[in-house]
Parts: C-alpha cells; structure tokens; sequence
C-alpha cells in the first residue's frame, strides 16, 4: 500500500509506502509510486514530502526526494516510575484550556503556520480533537491562540504531538502539565522536530531520552514550506511534531 495525502493548500504528505517482504522485487511498489506521483502531479502540488527511516533513505533519494531535517524520537517513563529531578516555579504561567473548548479554525490555522501543511480535516471537531483517547491544552492571549499540545494513548502508553508554543516556558508548562495529567500505564513518546534546537532540550529537561532513532525529514526536489524552513515559525515554535504518518 502506498498512502499520499493532499491537503487542500498544494501540498502532499506520503503517509505510508508498504511492500510485504514476499511481494518486493516485483515492480509492484514501483507501480504504486507512478500512480502516486500521477495523484500528486494533477493536484498540481508545490511540496510533497515523507519521513524516512535511515534504511529508506537511498530509496527516496533515488526518486528525487532531498534529506533535509532530523525528526528524532524521544520517549519517557511516567512520573509514577520515573519522578523529575528538578522543580521550579511558574512565576510567568499562562492559563491552559480545554484543546476540545477552541475554534477547529484557530487550530488548522496553528497547524499550518507551524508545518504549512493545511490539515483542516483532521482538527475537524468530530476528529482529532474529539477522539475519547486523546486529549490536549491550548494557550490563548488576547484572543489569539498562540500553542497548544495533543496527546492520545497508543498500544505501549501516550503518544504525545504535536506541541507547538509561542515560548520555552510556555511549551514547558504544558508538557509538564500534560505529564502529571495523563497517568496512565505506559511510557510517553513524542517526534521532536529537530530543526527547532528548543525541541530536543526542552524534553530533556523533563527527564526524557533519546529512543536512538531519527527519521529523515525528505522533500521533492529539496523544496521545503516556507514554516519548515531555517528560519520559518516550525524551527521557533514547533517542539514535538505530529507522527511519521501525517506530516
């Protein structure tokens, strides 16, 4: 199976690409990626791009796609197994909301100025934000939404993306926040998006660890959005990224 998603702004994310060990060496995978490239192309799409792991990566770049970011893997035993090992106090703390209480098009529009991927369709009210495993937080000033964090349990304990914030302290009290909520069994794992030097830093400060594994961020042609960019709103603000499979 091969999985390419078209969001409604012209860009594509490859979501999955899978070729049972027995079936490989066909030229079966190699048909699935012509008729993904032809979805792509009369979507007329400006970005397509994947996360590969370091396996794959030749793969990709043999098909045009350009080795550009680090999505690292990070993960953590809950406080119940593993307390912090510092404190300090939230002398600048914001008020945290209910991520289900805010407007799906403040969420979309956060989204999208962090990755420049339009995914209006999965913070739809009736979707991400209202999956009855998932839950998350959202900070808003002068009624603009500046960050919010999502989380929702996943087979081996809560998997946690994205995270984005306006500021270090901000994204750190929701992750601590959301770290002494969810106490559930289970370790907690995030994608962290390595083009932000916050990112890693934050999450080891809260006593989490590299899982020793980091996807490659990859784009057709090199051509990355704008937000993903050195200096775009994604290298500031955005901690921990969605999963490997939606971008």
């Amino acid at each position: 199976m091969l999985l390419p998603l078209i969001y409604p702004n012209k860009t594509a994310w490859v979501a999955f690409f899978i070729m049972n060990a027995a079936y490989r060496g066909k030229g079966l995978g190699a048909a699935l990626w012509r008729e993904m490239e032809t979805l792509v192309s009369a979507a007329d799409c400006s970005f397509v791009g994947l996360d590969a792991v370091p396996e794959q990566v030749p793969t990709y770049t043999r098909r045009g796609f350009v080795d550009c970011a680090r999505i690292p893997l990070m993960s953590r035993k809950p406080l119940a197994e593993k307390p912090l090992q510092i404190t300090w106090s939230y002398e600048h703390a914001v008020e945290l909301q209910d991520l289900r209480d805010i407007d799906p098009v403040h969420l979309t529009q956060l989204d999208l100025a962090h990755t420049g991927l339009d995914r209006r369709a999965y913070w739809a009210a009736d979707v991400l934000p209202a999956r009855h495993e998932a839950f998350g937080y959202a900070v808003v000033e002068d009624g603009e939404l500046t960050g919010l964090i999502y989380a929702r349990r996943c087979p081996d304990g809560v998997r946690i993306g994205p995270l984005y914030a306006a500021t270090y302290a901000q994204a750190r009290q929701m992750l601590h926040k959301l770290m002494n909520d969810y106490v559930i069994r289970g370790d907690f794992a995030a994608e962290i998006f390595g083009t932000n030097v916050e990112g890693r830093k934050l999450f080891e400060e809260l006593g989490w660890e590299y899982a020793g594994v980091s996807y490659h961020r990859m784009w057709k042609d090199g051509k990355v959005p704008v937000e993903q960019q050195e200096r775009g709103k994604g290298a500031t603000g955005m901690y921990a990224t969605f999963d490997a499979a939606s971008g």
